[in-house]
């Protein structure tokens, strides 16, 4: 058998642990590190292709691929509307995580602005300020980028109090 075959068996073991999707992710992540030592072009694009990572968006946990999940010092803010991982990924995931296609900022929309003020509305106060900055960067840097998208934020700020003032002693718009 292929570790193509091997991997399907073990993702679909892994996606009927209903009961338990951490243990389960847990489970694939060791297997991938004992079964994959080194990342072959072959064992990458099967890595891209298929959803082996536990990720999280507000309570709803599934498996996702790389492409969908958000890895950014942010996750515990930005988990409320974005997918993040819901357990530490393995090693050779951390080390290479743009060779497997992970996010590492979102999409530079009005939605994906909506959803970042959401976030900081909802969860910027239970959080460490260390993770709310990291999450105004990535409004400015989306801002930064268009002045539609900086046009969105500021109206977008003006309802969201906490928003607008946090990011304007960022990096005043």
């Amino acid at each position: 058998r292929s570790f193509g075959d091997l991997f399907t068996l073990v993702l679909d073991g892994g996606a009927r642990a209903t009961a338990d999707p951490r243990g389960a992710a847990t489970a694939i992540y060791r297997w991938l590190e004992h079964a994959a030592p080194s990342l072959t072009d072959e064992i990458v694009a099967l890595l891209r292709a298929r959803p082996w990572v536990l990720a999280q968006r507000g309570d709803v946990q599934e498996f996702r691929c790389p492409a969908d999940v958000l890895l950014h010092p942010g996750e515990p803010i930005l988990q409320a509307r974005f997918w993040v991982p819901a357990v530490a990924l393995p090693e050779f995931a951390r080390c290479t995580p743009a060779v497997l296609g992970f996010a590492n900022a979102p999409p530079a929309t009005p939605e994906t602005l909506r959803g970042l003020g959401e976030c900081l509305t909802e969860r910027a106060a239970a959080s460490n300020d260390d993770e709310a900055r990291h999450v105004y960067a990535a409004v400015v840097q989306l801002c930064d980028q268009s002045d539609s998208l900086r046009d969105y934020w500021q109206r977008s700020a003006e309802g969201h109090a906490v928003s607008h003032l946090h990011l304007r002693s960022l990096n005043p718009l």
